[in-house]
């Protein structure tokens, strides 16, 4: 037995990855604007890719959660 164990994936961590990897599609090319020069690789690119994801890609639970998340 090691000191350090893998713990069993919950929901909440894949759902976590997934969003992770969303984001990151949209820097690298995915998202509206990310292959400008302006944006490509740069920290506004992924501040572009975080905002993208939270207003169009992420999805509410309710009407009153999508308003509060903009």
């Amino acid at each position: 037995m090691g000191l350090f164990q893998e713990r069993p994936l919950s929901k909440r961590t894949t759902a976590n990855e997934r969003a992770m990897a969303k984001v990151h599609a949209l820097f690298h090319g995915a998202g509206r604007g990310a292959d400008l020069p302006s944006a490509k690789g740069t920290v506004y690119g992924l501040l572009n890719a975080v905002t993208e994801f939270v207003d169009h890609e992420r999805r509410a639970r309710s009407f009153y959660h999508r308003l509060d998340s903009a």
